[in-house]
């Protein structure tokens, strides 16, 4: 059996946890990449969470680096399973006698509920209401105007492709949208916007992971 190679280490004691998942990845690729993942979580940011933020790199500008592309890989098309590494992560916490659930109850640490419900939301934030919610209510509270974008509908029913900013039902959509976006037709043209459009990344030499509403 060949030895693994090494991986670059996470920061500090975030390294002894990140290793404690290294068994389910098959290559370095992926173990460098979740803990670059990690890292970006935990790390002190100025930004929000978005991939760029979580690479430590700027908006826009840097969403074509090595280390933004690589997350995004990592996060969207490497062949990892969520559910296991979910199951390991509740399996450290009931290590744990301070975490773990006795008789007296549970300490709920998760955020996976929904963490906009009467919250503030930062600046250029996404937040997200679950479905089933009649009424929304948004209180602007600065002093400035605010401008607020309002997505939702019914899910699609068939799988859709995602790769940086374009949305499609195959490969073939997602090649033509990079190819539009690169020659300056069909998204028109951002009024007000220095400089010229961000390039598009290369797609990877992997065919794209579709997407369904079940995952």
């Amino acid at each position: 059996m060949t030895a693994r190679r090494p991986c670059p280490p996470a920061p500090g004691p975030l390294e002894d946890y990140a290793a404690r998942f290294d068994d389910p990845f098959f290559s370095l690729a992926q173990r460098r990449g979740f803990r670059e993942y990690l890292t970006g979580l935990l790390a002190p940011r100025e930004r929000n969470k978005t991939i760029t933020c979580l690479a430590g790199a700027e908006p826009v500008t840097g969403a074509g680096m090595p280390g933004v592309q690589r997350l995004q890989f990592f996060l969207s098309e490497s062949p990892w399973q969520a559910e296991q590494f979910n199951d390991r992560r509740l399996e450290l916490l009931r290590e744990e006698s301070t975490t773990a659930p006795h008789d007296g109850g549970v300490i709920v640490i998760d955020d996976s509920g929904d963490r906009k419900d009467g919250t503030a939301t930062a600046h250029a934030e996404v937040g997200y209401v679950h479905p089933g919610v009649d009424t929304l209510s948004l209180v602007n509270q600065s002093d400035e105007t605010a401008r607020t974008v309002l997505l939702g509908g019914t899910p699609f029913e068939e799988e859709i492709v995602m790769w940086w900013n374009f949305i499609g039902r195959s490969q073939d959509d997602i090649s033509q949208a990079r190819e539009d976006w690169m020659g300056g037709s069909r998204f028109g043209e951002v009024k007000g916007c220095d400089g010229g459009p961000s390039a598009a990344p290369e797609l990877p030499p992997v065919p794209l992971k579709p997407r369904g509403r079940v995952r």
